[in-house]
């Protein structure tokens, strides 16, 4: 196809140069130092004013037949503006001839002596023109187009021919014009050029024609591409899949040259690559190995290579802190998303448009979609699972559902990486390839990595320290990349080599130890209210429902402190003065901060923070006890936190509504804690333990007051600009059973559901349909609870929990066919709350 596309250009290209020429030409052989003519070029007089001239001329002539052809001719005129200007633009732009159509026609009617005959000519002429183009809109449309030009240089060519003949004959004498037509060679002449007009006419109607209606067909192909690309954006973004890009960037960015390159030499690993067909087992390949040992890195390099090769590849990293990348359903809809954006074709978008009108999907119906989308690709298909360890549940049922994907598409291969305790429990019972990760295999990798922290340093680069400092790194890392990164930082602090020398002799073995050491060394060093900063942003980065903003940590931080002291100042004199190198300092390197977000610098200092306070049992454990994260206590004190904030907030002069409020980007940074705890109070609170005395008089005072209802109007709002909240939505109702186990007086929703009525009541309030429908929410779950039997609740977690903690859930219950009847429906795609309660993505409610 492009070849012959290819072959087609030149040829247009030689025909166009062919016509401009023919023109020019045609052109050449006017008498262009005639005066009649120059004024019929350069006048403003039009046809009709020639055609009027002449016909007074023709009035004492009446017995001729004149008079009669050119009432015949009137009726053209203005069809003969028209169509002249079209053609002039060719001919002027083309073949740079600046001689209107008419000129040529004009001079023939100027000069004729002859009217009668000179008429019926031009008659002939113009007939045959309006008979052939009688799509004047179309030409006008179309003119720019290359192949249409060169049918109206070949018209405007035609006229020319004609009018130099025309001229010629009737500028003859009256003698030789009568043995001209005696012979009848003028009219064969005339009628030859007339006949070549109409085939050129012809030609540039149909030309017009198949212009157009490739023009419709090209553009009824970009109409559907562009409902075809809408309907797929739609589609990725009710499956709201991970943001897994940039991490895995980042990742990309820390892989130093030289390093990760064992993988492609190892022999299980190039025959998941390379073998064309594979048995089932033979597709899964699990690459296990201690923390710390490289397994983020090498996923993200594995990534690389297979797209180097062109190869269809997937990726997901789990995590431990951040929600949206901890569940088997975050895993497949994210990978999902990224097949259908890999692919894109109208089966692939089918296959998510049907599981989107089918309501709410189970995991095991978008595992199914996946597979039929996988199969529909044409190539190998690779998907690369980082940390499958952090996965909160990771089970038996999960690992026989990934055995069925693949053995039921043999173009899948399917990569886990991970510590070892999580997939040799399937060992024995399933049969697949495996690589353990030894310090054996990192010996090269690790050299690397030691040489590049060292250089970074001038102390350690020192010539009496290097040689040592490598050979003791390298022979006690035991394959552990973070364990030398921790062990570098303690040594550059060293100020002597003798100081150098004596942290040496003393480094601790694993990362339990090195850990031990950096919380052991920052007890001793901050002062109490470096500490308590310390304590704060270890245990605030841990809980979070997703990684805090460094500007939220510190309103969270501020929140915190005030919160301690009897008599409470001004919130903004307790906000973090300090840039955020200040975090990194307090707590030795173990959180980072990238893209402005706060993230532990890996899951093993969550595992070490948040053990049980039982198995702080050694000397070195009980020195450093008050770093221990209490994820509990945590949570209820980031949801305590998070209802001080919204409480505190200021009356709004106006009235939030998503098509006139501030955006996202906007809140953030004229409110930054605001987006926060309006949207993830519910996940604190639901993970918080039993509610005390403390925490239910908060929420009472909260649904009594008013800042209830413009947490109403910033949660909806925040739905509208971030569809990944979603999922706060059955947080909220998982809160509303906790408080009616708690023995919350529901008394308080009467009051939040009075606060809204008098809300509605106001005249012309536009928030009104927002109120009411999130009135219909709290009814449909208060009534579902009143509805439903004791004993009827599960103890399972939520989705997006960061953390292994069991809370009442609404279990066993198919939501939608319960509520379908009073499913609300909006067709306003500009409404919030349609997307709080669209039937594709979310919980229903109940319309009383």
């Amino acid at each position: 196809m492009a070849s012959s596309i290819g072959a087609q250009e030149p040829q247009q290209s030689e025909l166009q140069k062919q016509a401009i020429e023919n023109a020019k030409t045609a052109y050449s052989r006017l008498p262009h130092g005639d005066a009649v003519f120059q004024q019929c070029v350069e006048g403003k007089e039009t046809l009709a004013d020639v055609l009027t001239a002449v016909e007074q001329r023709c009035q004492s002539h009446r017995n001729k037949k004149s008079t009669r052809f050119l009432d015949k001719l009137e009726k053209y005129t203005s069809w003969l503006h028209n169509i002249s200007g079209v053609v002039d633009v060719a001919v002027q732009t083309q073949a740079g001839i600046a001689c209107p159509l008419w000129a040529p026609i004009k001079l023939v009617l100027k000069v004729s002596n002859d009217h009668s005959r000179a008429t019926k000519q031009v008659q002939d002429l113009l007939e045959m023109i309006t008979e052939c183009l009688p799509r004047l809109e179309v030409y006008e449309k179309l003119q720019s187009h290359e192949i249409l030009q060169v049918a109206l240089l070949h018209i405007f060519t035609d006229v020319v021919d004609f009018s130099v003949q025309a001229f010629q004959f009737f500028q003859r004498g009256p003698l030789v014009r009568l043995t001209t037509i005696a012979a009848g060679s003028f009219d064969q002449d005339i009628g030859s050029v007339i006949a070549r007009l109409g085939r050129h006419a012809r030609v540039a109607d149909q030309t017009a024609v198949a212009t157009e209606l490739l023009g419709a067909a090209a553009f009824r192909i970009e109409a559907e591409r562009r409902q075809h690309e809408e309907l797929r954006i739609q589609c990725e973004l009710w499956l709201k899949p991970s943001d897994v890009k940039r991490v895995h960037s980042h990742r990309v960015e820390a892989r130093l040259v030289g390093t990760c390159d064992w993988i492609t030499s190892n022999g299980l690993f190039r025959n998941w690559v390379e073998i064309g067909r594979l048995a089932t087992r033979d597709r899964l390949l699990v690459i296990s190995g201690t923390h710390g040992c490289g397994k983020s890195v090498l996923a993200s390099s594995i990534v690389v290579t297979l797209e180097k090769h062109q190869q269809h590849t997937l990726f997901f990293a789990f995590s431990s802190t951040d929600g949206s990348r901890q569940t088997s359903e975050s895993l497949i809809r994210t990978l999902l998303s990224q097949l259908l954006r890999g692919t894109a074709n109208e089966e692939s978008v089918d296959i998510i448009q049907r599981l989107r009108l089918n309501g709410q999907p189970t995991v095991s119906e978008i595992w199914e979609a996946f597979r039929c989308m996988t199969l529909s690709v044409a190539k190998r298909v690779y998907c690369i699972v980082d940390g499958i360890d952090l996965c909160n549940d990771f089970n038996h049922t999960m690992f026989l559902e990934i055995m069925h994907t693949l053995g039921m598409c043999p173009n899948l291969r399917i990569l886990l990486l991970g510590r070892p305790h999580v997939t040799q429990v399937y060992s024995n019972d399933l049969d697949f390839g495996a690589i353990n990760i030894t310090p054996t295999l990192l010996h090269e990798d690790i050299e690397v990595f030691i040489n590049d922290e060292i250089a970074k340093s001038a102390i350690l680069s020192h010539p009496d320290l290097r040689e040592n400092i490598f050979r003791t790194l390298k022979d006690t890392s035991d394959g552990m990349f973070l364990w030398v990164r921790l062990m570098v930082d303690d040594l550059r602090k060293s100020s002597s080599i003798s100081e150098c020398k004596a942290r040496l002799q003393n480094l601790p073995r694993g990362l339990e130890e090195a850990y031990q050491l950096v919380f052991l060394r920052l007890s001793e060093r901050l002062d109490k209210f470096e500490l308590r900063l310390a304590q704060n942003v270890l245990a605030f980065t841990i809980v979070a429902c997703r990684p805090l903003r460094f500007d939220e940590f510190r309103y969270a931080h501020a929140l915190h402190c005030r919160a301690s002291e009897k008599v409470a100042r001004p919130l903004d004199e307790y906000l973090l003065l300090q840039p955020p190198q200040k975090i990194l300092d307090v707590t030795g390197g173990l959180i980072s901060i990238t893209d402005g977000f706060l993230r532990i610098i890996h899951s093993s200092v969550k595992d070490f923070l948040v053990r049980p306070e039982d198995r702080w049992v050694c000397e070195s454990d009980q020195a450093v006890l008050g770093f221990r994260v209490d994820i509990i206590q945590t949570h209820r004190c980031f949801a305590r936190l998070c209802l001080d904030y919204l409480q505190s907030e200021k009356e709004e002069k106006e009235v939030v509504r998503p098509e006139t409020s501030p955006s996202l980007w906007v809140l953030r940074h004229s409110d930054p804690f605001l987006e926060y705890a309006t949207s993830y109070i519910f996940h604190h609170l639901n993970r918080s333990g039993p509610p005390c005395s403390t925490t239910l008089v908060k929420i009472t005072n909260f649904l009594e007051s008013t800042c209830s209802i413009r947490w109403v109007k910033h949660f909806t709002h925040f739905l509208f600009e971030d569809l990944s909240l979603d999922s706060q939505k059955i947080e909220f109702m998982a809160f509303l059973k906790r408080m009616d186990d708690a023995g919350l007086d529901m008394t308080s929703f009467a009051t939040f559901e009075n606060n809204v009525k008098e809300k509605m009541r106001r005249s012309g309030d536009p928030c009104t349909e927002e109120w009411e429908l999130f009135l219909d929410l709290i009814r449909g779950g208060r009534d579902w609870l009143e509805d439903e039997e004791p004993g009827t609740f599960s103890q399972i977690q939520i989705t997006g929990a960061t953390e292994s903690v069991p809370i009442p859930e609404l279990a066993g219950l198919d939501l939608q066919a319960r509520f379908s009847d009073s499913w609300p429906s909006s067709d306003d795609p500009s409404d919030t709350i349609s997307r709080i309660v669209d039937p594709q993505r979310s919980l229903p409610i109940i319309r009383q």
